[in-house]
Parts: structure tokens; C-alpha cells; sequence
């Protein structure tokens, strides 16, 4: 009767996680369609259009994500809110992402991989991270580094790495990747993460971690070559 119940709860948990997956990807079809009406309005700001589009979509992601974080943390919202939200806002972009890394022949084998990886390990504390609700808000907050990456990323795209520009907005986000994803995310996610009871959180909490400390080496190999 206990292993049944058991099975219940998660086929009940496994076909809520299959509509916000329906509901997301739909969700970012259409924001999606949006983007592409404003690079045409636009198109002298797209010089890699398909690329630049995907970094406006990783930045949209990221506000969602900062969004429903901070209203959580700060007891606006309620956790039996927050969940759907947070799947609502993440299955499908990390889905049409891994889809874009796949196709885009400019990322190496390397790139690839590793984007293939995080998303997947992100959509996987996603999953099993719905009991822990303080550290998956608490691990997602990261994504304020986000809008500043991708503006540097962009920078680069159309050519301007030699400008005041983006050497001054490379050092910022370098400082606020170092503060956020090293210095708060140890503390206050990775810490109350080895407290948890559900070793695969742990195990998917830490190499996201471990991978971060690996993007934080690069961006200070790349601060070298700046200067």
C-alpha cells in the first residue's frame, strides 16, 4: 500500500512536470516570435541574428527566473506558488536552448558539451529540487549574472573587444560572476545544500558548482589577454 501511494505521488509530480513542460516550450515559442518581429524592426542592431536572438532569450529567461527568486525569498509568494512557476519558466527554455546549441556550428565540440550538461543538470534540480524550495530560489538568483554576460557576449559578437566598453563591462561581470556564483552561492546554497537528505540534489548542486568555478578560470584567462 506504501510502495503504491509512493508510485502515485509520482506519476502526480511526473504529469505536472509534463504540462509545464508543454506550457513552457509554448511560452517561449512565442516569445520567441516576438524577438524575431523586433530584430526585423531593427535589423541593423542582429549582425548574427539567430545567435543574438538566443542571447535576448537567455536574458528574458534570467529576468523570469530573478523574478520569481526574489519574490520567494522575500515570503511574497508561496512555495505551492513558486514550484509551478519556476518549471513554468525553465523546462522550455532550457529545452529550446539545448536545441539552438546543437544547430550553431560556431560552438566547438567542448562548448557543446558543456552547455549539454548544465541544462541538463539544471533541469534535473528542477525536478528533484521542488522539496528543497529555499535552495532552489536561493541557486537560480545566480541568474543575475546573466543580462551582464550576454551583453559582454553580444559586445563581442559585433567586433567592439577592443573598446572601453566592453573591457570595463567584462571586469563588472567578472567581479559580479566572482560575488554571485562563487561567493553567495557557496554560502548560502552550496552550504545548506550538504544538509539535505536527497544525495542527488547534492550531487547536481555541486557539479553545477564545481562548473562554475571552471567558467570563473576562463573568464580570468580571458581578463588576462584583455590587459
Amino acid at each position: 500500500m506504501w510502495i503504491q501511494l509512493k508510485l502515485k505521488v509520482l506519476m502526480l509530480d511526473t504529469h505536472h512536470m509534463i504540462i509545464a513542460a508543454a506550457l513552457s516550450f509554448l511560452l517561449y515559442t512565442q516569445i520567441e516570435k516576438a524577438i524575431s518581429v523586433f530584430r526585423k524592426a531593427y535589423p541593423k542592431v542582429f549582425k548574427d541574428a539567430w545567435y543574438q536572438e538566443n542571447l535576448m532569450l537567455s536574458s528574458i529567461h534570467a529576468t523570469f527566473q530573478i523574478i520569481g527568486s526574489s519574490l520567494f525569498l522575500n515570503q511574497w509568494i508561496s512555495s505551492d506558488v513558486y514550484i509551478p512557476y519556476h518549471a513554468l519558466v525553465t523546462i522550455g527554455y532550457y529545452v529550446k536552448d539545448l536545441i539552438f546549441v546543437y544547430r550553431y556550428d560556431q560552438y566547438s565540440t567542448k562548448i557543446k558539451s558543456q552547455y549539454f550538461v548544465h541544462h541538463t543538470v539544471c533541469l534535473m534540480i528542477s525536478y528533484f529540487g521542488g522539496k528543497y524550495p529555499l535552495i532552489l530560489a536561493r541557486g537560480f538568483l545566480v541568474e543575475l549574472t546573466i543580462p551582464l554576460t550576454n551583453w559582454c557576449m553580444y559586445l563581442k559578437r559585433i567586433d567592439q573587444t577592443n573598446t572601453i566598453m566592453y573591457k570595463a563591462s567584462f571586469i563588472i561581470m567578472s567581479l559580479f560572476y566572482f560575488m554571485v556564483r562563487i561567493v553567495y552561492a557557496g554560502i548560502y546554497v552550496m552550504g545548506p545544500l550538504m544538509y539535505s537528505d536527497h544525495y542527488w540534489v547534492i550531487i547536481f548542486g555541486t557539479f553545477l558548482y564545481v562548473l562554475n568555478f571552471s567558467w570563473m578560470f576562463t573568464i580570468i584567462k580571458k581578463i588576462r589577454m584583455l590587459y
